[in-house]
């Protein structure tokens, strides 16, 4: 009887030292596993299905988890909400997913629908300067405030689709004879002010680094005050122009709201100009 118990108490023992043994190496596995994984950070997401041009709520924002790296420090954290409540979005957002800096148009707590409550009829405008065609100095010499101009170079017209082939008719009437001359027809290349009174700059975002990860995160761009009628044409501009410049302007008192293209044969008939006036007047 006692030969059993003690078979059986050793039995248990084993089992006892076993089962120690598993916990103590599964708690070692956890903390190993916790040890490398990547520390944790908070961004905000977007709480509905968030188009383009919306002016973001507390109610449209929630806070998800992600491990921080350097795909995380392309969104907005948590701990910027109070920066991010009021601001514009440039891009749409779907339900559960981060906001991303660049869609984010509301830096160190600027407040763009305050400022186009007292601007009726116009839009913020979003200008990245790092596209291929724009050139522009650095973002770093722009202020809100400012006052800037945006001139559009086209070298060549975009190639249009073919016309289908139309069948013969028989011939009609001679077209009767203008009674008044047409207006010639710009020809490429050329160069158009598109706001040569300026636009203002509500802000001007400079890409963020982050300390830690030693990543940079957001794009060089300025945000205008377009007139809302302006918009398609400023968009087409970016679009299609070959060369984009920004300039800053100074005061635009006096000037025009709209202006003609200056085209190369403009060009050439001012170089010829200048050529007959210097000889003209003895010059070289």
């Amino acid at each position: 009887m006692i030969r059993r118990l003690s078979a059986s108490l050793g039995g248990l023992g084993v089992v006892a030292i076993s089962a120690a043994v598993f916990v103590a190496a599964f708690l070692l596995l956890q903390s190993v596993s916790a040890a490398a994984r990547p520390p944790e950070v908070e961004l905000l997401a977007a709480a509905r299905d968030l188009p383009a041009g919306t002016t973001l709520t507390e109610k449209d924002l929630q806070a998800i988890r992600a491990f921080r790296d350097e795909a995380s420090a392309a969104f907005v954290p948590a701990e910027e909400i109070t920066r991010a409540v009021g601001g514009l979005l440039a891009m749409p957002v779907r339900a559960g997913s981060p906001i991303p800096r660049d869609a984010l148009l509301a830096p160190a707590g600027a407040r763009f629908s305050a400022l186009l409550a007292d601007a009726p009829g116009h839009a913020a405008f979003p200008l990245f300067l790092d596209e291929p065609n724009v050139a522009s100095p650095p973002v770093e010499t722009f202020r809100p405030g400012d006052v800037v101009g945006v001139l559009a170079v086209v070298a060549h017209e975009p190639a249009r689709p073919e016309a289908p082939a139309v069948p013969e008719l028989p011939p009609a009437a001679p077209p009767a004879a203008p009674t008044a001359t047409l207006p010639a027809t710009v020809r490429v290349p050329a160069a158009k002010s598109l706001f040569p009174q300026g636009v203002r700059v509500l802000a001007a975002l400079s890409p963020r680094t982050d300390p830690e990860l030693g990543t940079v995160s957001g794009r060089p761009a300025l945000i205008l005050l377009v007139p809302a009628g302006e918009l398609e044409r400023l968009a087409l501009a970016l679009q299609q122009a070959e060369k984009v410049f920004i300039v800053h302007l100074g005061r635009a008192e006096g000037l025009p709201e709209r202006t003609p293209a200056f085209t190369f044969d403009d060009f050439l008939a001012q170089m010829e100009e200048d050529r007959r006036r210097l000889q003209t007047e003895g010059g070289p």
